[in-house]
């Protein structure tokens, strides 16, 4: 009977590793359960992405508020890496950048590192359109360093396209090259639509006129299949400005015009402004004063535009922070009453543990069997102990930082103390049992004799 008691209450006085075990459990199938509406919105989300920035901003902010809502740090981390994809086809680089780097701050903490390597690879897309070379360059030997092995065409793409950006030719036509073989080796074809567009800047830039337009067509045909119109606006303005340069303006024009077809049914109006600039610059050389003032009254519309939409962002920015603000006063709000509501709980088991040993001794003085009086007692014992177990757990886990190892063995060691101790308290408390018990019968014994 006491070897069973005492393995008992070695298991006692361990309640945090299972019940650590069991909330972790059950945490993992809440996150299942709820993943759902989160997937489904940043799916949402990156379907609008490259079709429609401000709806896919709406998704991502629901995405965002339910991730927090439901603790879930991938999820969070996403939801801000598409917050950076959003902001960054806007043009919007300082938003673009803060959600990029916020996103690499989770990822970091989680240990993913493909999903780092994205988070690396956007902020070297962001500082390679914001104009910032070096830092471009340093996130993007980044990612490199840490996914090249799982999408190396697409790390030698950024890599090349910097390169081009800031005209390191050669460095930029390597990356490029490499880019290109691996494409055809892992998909049998050319498959990824802005490597040939980086090409023909390229050859463009060094006056290679004919390869440049190869490079360009072929660019174009791969992402109008992908529907990729932000790659397709800017290979068709990279055209006509080739076309422009080379003194060929009418097919400058037309492909202009294409990127404002293009650009009519999409949201990159950036493009838009560049063709708009572009074709004012043509017409006004042809002096073409009716096409002139059209392009300029287009290009002062954009501009107002994405004025506009700029201060419409910002102000939608403010407000979802504020209400991301209120989610988590919320929060903690539930969280402060479920601290109070912890700490009665024990407070109440405080009161209750002299309570019930006070009730034994009051019924050890009554005619009642002392096996019973007995295993109340063990009773109250182990109540005691898993009580200073409940206390020193939480302790424990933030002086171990929830390692398993020193988890264990402190509780071990706390058993060693606790078992032991308990033990000579069981002792001594059968001890004065039995003194109250033998007190007890003397004095009934001797009431019975005067009685008589």
């Amino acid at each position: 009977m006491k070897n069973i008691l005492l393995f008992v209450l070695a298991l006692a006085i361990m309640p945090g590793t299972k019940a650590q075990s069991i909330i972790s459990n059950n945490s993992s199938a809440t996150d299942v359960i709820n993943s759902t509406s989160e997937k489904n919105f940043l799916d949402l989300a990156n379907h609008f992405l490259f079709l429609n920035t401000d709806s896919s901003i709406k998704y991502v902010e629901r995405a965002l508020l339910t991730a927090k809502k439901m603790k879930s740090e991938k999820f969070e981390a996403d939801a801000l890496y598409l917050f950076a994809g959003n902001y960054w086809i806007t043009g919007d680089y300082s938003h673009a950048l803060n959600a990029a780097i916020d996103a690499l701050r989770i990822y970091e903490k989680l240990g993913n590192k493909e999903d780092i390597a994205n988070a690396y690879r956007a902020m070297a897309s962001i500082f390679r359109d914001q104009g910032d070379y070096d830092n471009a360059i340093l996130y993007s030997y980044k990612c490199k360093e840490l996914a090249e092995n799982i999408y190396p065409a697409t790390i030698y793409t950024i890599i090349g396209s910097i390169y081009e950006k800031f005209d390191h030719y050669d460095s930029a036509m390597r990356y490029m090259n490499a880019a290109n073989e691996k494409d055809i080796s892992v998909n049998g074809k050319n498959s990824y639509g802005y490597i040939p567009y980086i090409l023909g800047n390229i050859y463009a830039k060094k006056a290679n006129y004919d390869t440049a337009i190869e490079c360009y067509k072929k660019a174009a045909t791969l992402t109008a299949e992908q529907k990729m119109y932000k790659d397709l606006m800017e290979i068709y303005n990279g055209m006509a400005k080739l076309y422009r340069n080379t003194g060929k303006l009418d097919s400058s024009i037309y492909y202009a015009e294409k990127t404002l077809e293009t650009g009519r049914a999409t949201p990159f109006l950036l493009g838009m402004l560049t063709t708009s600039s572009l074709l004012t610059e043509i017409y006004k050389s042809k002096k073409n004063n009716d096409s002139t003032i059209k392009y300029l009254e287009l290009n002062a519309a954009l501009k107002d535009t994405l004025f506009n939409q700029e201060k419409s962002r910002h102000f939608q920015y403010i407000a979802f922070t504020e209400q991301m603000r209120e989610q988590e006063l919320e929060e903690e709000r539930l969280k402060q009453a479920e601290t109070r509501k912890h700490n009665l709980q024990l407070a109440g088991i405080a009161a209750f543990i002299p309570i019930f040993f006070l009730i034994i001794l009051a019924l050890s003085r009554k005619k009642i069997k002392s096996w019973v009086i007995e295993m109340m007692g063990i009773i109250g014992l182990l109540l005691l102990f898993e009580f200073i177990s409940l206390l020193l757990h939480p302790k424990l886990e933030a002086i171990t930082n929830e390692t398993p190892i020193l988890m264990i063995l402190a509780l071990t060691a706390i058993a060693g103390v606790l078992v032991p101790m308990h033990h000579r308290l069981e002792k001594w408390f059968k001890k004065k049992l039995m003194m109250r018990n033998t007190v007890v019968k003397e004095e009934q014994s001797t009431s019975e004799n005067q009685s008589e």
